[in-house]
């Protein structure tokens, strides 16, 4: 939803999160959204939530599924700070 990517690009993680859950009770979340949730958890600290999210996408063939759970690994290593294109 461009309510949850536009909080999530002015930083507003916890504000994505629950702008994602919202419309989740409504509808399915598309791929795209379940990526933008693992990256507002990984930026939040959660990296366990994270790669839980990255790591179901990776498995079901999406590649930015694997590309989250190397970005979310570098970030708690503190190899970057945004890791979001």
């Amino acid at each position: 939803s461009k309510r949850a990517s536009a909080a999530f690009e002015a930083g507003r993680y916890t504000e994505t999160l629950l702008t994602l859950d919202e419309r989740r009770r409504y509808e399915p979340e598309q791929v795209d959204l379940m990526l933008l949730r693992g990256y507002a958890y990984a930026q939040l600290g959660r990296y366990e939530d994270a790669l839980q999210v990255f790591e179901a996408l990776a498995s079901a063939g999406y590649s930015d599924g694997k590309k989250g759970v190397t970005d979310t690994h570098d970030l708690r290593r503190g190899r970057s700070k945004e890791i979001h294109d």
